[in-house]
């Protein structure tokens, strides 16, 4: 089983007659529901400040969740309203995190007294972000012997570190290491497209440390990890060049490592948001720490060291906590 983040969306739109309440008074919509009945909005319509046969109509809207009708968890939705004739009517929430059960406005139009009803056209719409597990498919039935597989980790191995038939140079720290083009490509999405036919060159800037390029290259040609490795800086580079078998392979790692780790859950979260946050680039770093927030939740939120992380990361804070209820059970 794998990882894969999936965005899905709920919308509800159309048109109706609404009653336009008389000024100084509220009127509430029936709850618009979305076609896959997992979000519904109200509409709320408020009238004030009536002067020369004129009043302001304050439109407001608000979103709840179908299944859980009491939650205020920030979720990423928005839309627009629209009165007609008039396409200038128009009040626009852009698609951003809002609290459930919250009102928002979403415009003011001016209107005469003498208009008792008009047309309304909406939509509204609901993203969800989460990881779901998708199936590996069944492997094939092997065909070499035990054997097999060492023997070939051990002789590839081999090369990488005699360089014969080196065909390509990764640099680093003005340091130069010596692989095979048709080898990297095989196993990196990131080096089969870099080495196209008409790729001419024979060197290739590598933009991590030596000591983890040397690791990374280690895994590709012998699919063996250490143990004493530094399983971040090796899950960034992993990410970075497109490497998913060592994802996959570090992502288990430092999940157990995290179970057993020894120092309190708010400061191994907020180390690793940190992190993440620096280094943005590393989606399999990021589900990581989502995953260890939701499930130490209780403990993080509530501590002292979470509150002084909010105040001095707050955007960081509130796209991690956003973020993680959007992610499946």
């Amino acid at each position: 089983m794998s990882w894969k983040t999936v965005t899905t969306k709920s919308i509800a739109h159309g048109t109706l007659w609404i009653p336009l309440p008389s000024p100084k008074c509220s009127a509430k919509l029936p709850p618009l529901e979305s076609s896959d009945g997992l979000f519904s909005w109200t509409i709320d319509l408020h009238a004030e400040d009536e002067k020369y046969c004129n009043y302001d109509l304050k439109v407001f809207c608000t979103a709840s969740d179908q299944n859980d009708q009491s939650s205020v968890r920030p979720v990423s939705w928005g839309g627009y309203v629209k009165l007609a004739p008039d396409n200038s009517r128009r009040g626009d929430l852009s698609l951003g995190p809002r609290f459930l059960k919250t009102r928002y406005h979403c415009g003011t139009w001016r209107s005469r007294t003498c208009d008792h009803e008009n047309e309304m056209t909406y939509f509204l719409e609901a993203a969800v972000t989460q990881s779901v597990l998708v199936p590996k498919p069944e492997p094939t039935p092997k065909t070499l012997s035990a054997f097999g597989p060492a023997c070939l980790s051990k002789s590839l191995g081999s090369l990488l570190n005699s360089g014969l038939m080196s065909d390509v140079k990764l640099c680093t720290e003005e340091q130069e290491i010596a692989a095979h083009r048709i080898i990297l490509a095989a196993r990196s999405e990131f080096f089969k497209a870099k080495f196209k036919p008409e790729w001419d060159g024979n060197k290739v800037d590598v933009d991590v440390p030596l000591q983890v390029l040397k690791e990374m290259i280690t895994y590709i040609y012998t699919g063996n990890l250490g143990d004493d490795v530094d399983m971040i800086e090796l899950l960034i580079a992993g990410d970075m060049y497109l490497v998913t078998d060592l994802c996959n392979e570090i992502t288990e790692r430092l999940r157990q490592s995290l179970v057993s780790h020894n120092k309190p859950a708010a400061s191994v979260c907020c180390d690793l948001l940190k992190k993440s946050a620096i280094i943005n680039s590393s989606p399999s770093l990021r589900n990581i720490v989502l995953r260890y927030l939701k499930s130490h939740r209780e403990e993080v939120l509530k501590s002292e060291e979470w509150a002084e992380f909010q105040v001095e990361n707050r955007l960081v804070a509130a796209e991690a906590v956003l973020d993680m209820y959007n992610l499946p059970d």
